[in-house]
């Protein structure tokens, strides 16, 4: 649950402020508002690489990836203020944006099993989201304190690979005990 809330502060903070850095970046409105729409287009075509992954490695495996290219992809957007690279930032951070919300669901229900699904699921997902609430006003208090987004974005991509520490490090993923009919 950490390593999530720590990604969706990451993930919806960079989304938050990814419109207002590309105008910060080049000036150009347009770029921006092309932008937010290549990141969601992204958003849907890496599912399709997702699903495919996840056939040759864990859902656990996959999370930990996810946040780490996420947290690599906002350092870019933070850095690259030419164009094309800013351009090829933002569209391997809309890569991780749908799947890595989706994750949370899988990786619950294998680590323990639908009996007790939605009550793991429902407070899970309640602690996550202190993630996106704090994420978007963090990175507009550095922003507003520093005066660029350089700091903003370092410092979400750094909470991104926190988040993916947190995971890779938090043990084995426990297994629903097997169901022993009556």
């Amino acid at each position: 649950t950490l390593a999530f809330a720590l990604g969706m502060a990451a993930h919806v903070g960079g989304q938050t402020h990814l419109f207002n850095r590309v105008i910060t970046a080049t000036g150009d409105t347009s770029l921006a508002g092309m932008s937010i729409a290549l990141m969601a287009a992204s958003s849907v075509g890496a599912r399709f690489l997702v699903v495919y992954a996840l056939r040759r490695m864990s859902s656990r495996a996959m999370i930990v990836a996810l946040l780490a290219i996420q947290g690599v992809a906002l350092m870019a957007c933070g850095v690259f203020d030419s164009r094309p690279l800013l351009l090829v930032a933002i569209v391997v951070y809309g890569g991780t944006l749908g799947s890595f919300v989706t994750m949370q669901t899988l990786l619950i229900a294998e680590a323990f099993g639908v009996s007790h699904y939605a009550q793991i699921y429902a407070m899970a997902r309640f602690l996550s989201v202190l993630g996106v609430l704090i994420g978007p006003g963090l990175m507009g208090l550095l922003h507003q304190r520093t005066g660029d987004y350089l700091a903003s974005f370092v410092t979400v991509s750094l909470i991104s690979v926190l988040g993916a520490l947190v995971l890779a490090g938090a043990g084995p993923t426990p297994r629903p005990a097997p169901q022993i009919p009556n």
